[in-house]
């Protein structure tokens, strides 16, 4: 008998820590629109589990290395992509659980700052090295020398061309 996505999440989770992971909660979380998020626990650990349907594991391919580029910035907290995988008709992304506390004025100056850190962080070329998606529509990163053009062709005219096909155009001046 296969193992359903829970079991096979579980055993992903084992795998990726070298630790036994058996879970023992999974408790639905909010926020977001497109996929299916929890918290999972054990006696000892919690982590963030997105699911989805099996299909859109390269959203989740996607999503895992833009984290760790995020990551690979050490400006800013962010959470540490421990697997992904698919089983049955699920596909799903699994990171360290962050537990948030109340946010103050100080959290939030401090957030701006890691922020503008992180923005700091630049490249030879805009764009990045892989495609991926932004929510369910796939996101193009083709790079280029120049932001104008990178803007121009990656973001505006996808987005204007998807319009168009899905109806969305006028003829107004």
């Amino acid at each position: 008998m296969p193992l359903s996505y829970w079991q096979s999440i579980a055993l992903s989770i084992t795998q990726a820590t070298g630790h036994a992971f058996s879970i023992q909660h999974h408790t639905a979380v909010s926020g977001g629109s497109i996929n299916r998020a929890y918290r999972i626990e054990d006696q000892n650990r919690s982590y963030f589990v997105k699911l989805n349907r099996a299909n859109r594991l390269a959203m989740f391919e996607g999503e895992a290395a833009g984290l760790s580029e995020l990551a690979s910035a050490d400006a800013i907290r962010i959470p540490e992509v421990i697997c992904l995988g698919q089983a049955a008709d699920q596909s799903w992304l699994v990171t360290e659980y962050i537990a948030f506390g109340r946010a103050c004025s100080d959290s939030m100056q401090e957030l701006g700052r890691q922020m503008a850190a992180l923005h700091r962080c630049t490249d030879d070329q805009f764009g990045w090295n892989r495609d991926n998606t932004i929510g369910l529509t796939e996101q193009y990163n083709q790079q280029s020398d120049e932001w104008v053009d990178f803007f121009r062709e990656q973001r505006l005219r996808f987005q204007f061309e998807l319009a168009a096909r899905n109806g969305f155009v006028t003829n107004k001046g």
